[in-house]
């Protein structure tokens, strides 16, 4: 992420010398919330853009063609729906906050959203990338936190991907080792996930 931004991004709620710990990777639990806080404002735009079409900030303004955005009603039913999962004790395995029908609308537009700014911008798509490593850190996570196995294979599966793309730029002379041991845990991830 060299040059994208971030440390300027960073800079204004950081100190110069945390930025470098936290770009580093040494300082684990603030580099975890910096990078949340992160993903939280670039998931405030996107949502922003998916509500008015165009996100207009003080020094940012973003437009993109849409075919449908999110309407008053869905806006106000997600926000229902986090707040319920932020206020009530749910059970790991209560999958009713998560049936809202907003919710899957939303997530369908924001797909959407994500492949049309991925085909204008190679940034876009950079920062798009981003957000999935965040969210891949996220699921697995959760993932350790509930002791749910499936979600962890799922967050194991992304890592992998990402492991992979890391290695053949680091270590191209050792990566085809690593790469069949990478696809051989694809396939034991995937038959087991097929068998439950």
């Amino acid at each position: 992420m060299c040059a994208s931004g971030l440390e300027e991004v960073l800079s204004i709620t950081y100190g110069s010398s945390t930025v470098q710990h936290v770009l580093s990777g040494k300082a684990y639990a603030r580099v975890l919330h910096v990078h949340f806080l992160v993903h939280g404002a670039l998931t405030y735009i996107l949502v922003q853009i998916l509500q008015h079409g165009c996100c207009c900030d003080d020094n940012v303004l973003c437009s993109v063609d849409l075919d449908s955005c999110l309407s008053a009603g869905d806006v106000a039913e997600v926000s229902a729906a986090v707040d319920r999962s932020l206020t009530a004790h749910i059970c790991v395995t209560d999958s009713t906050v998560v049936a809202c029908a907003s919710l899957a609308t939303t997530n369908m537009l924001l797909s959407d959203l994500k492949q049309t700014l991925c085909s204008q911008s190679c940034t876009a798509r950079l920062w798009l990338l981003y957000m999935h490593y965040i969210d891949t850190v996220k699921q697995f996570i959760a993932s350790e936190r509930t002791s749910d196995w499936l979600l962890h294979l799922s967050a194991l599966h992304d890592m992998l991907d990402c492991l992979r793309q890391l290695v053949l730029v680091i270590m191209p002379k050792q990566c085809v080792c690593i790469f069949n041991k990478c696809i051989l845990c694809r396939i034991l991830i995937h038959g087991f996930m097929s068998n439950s």
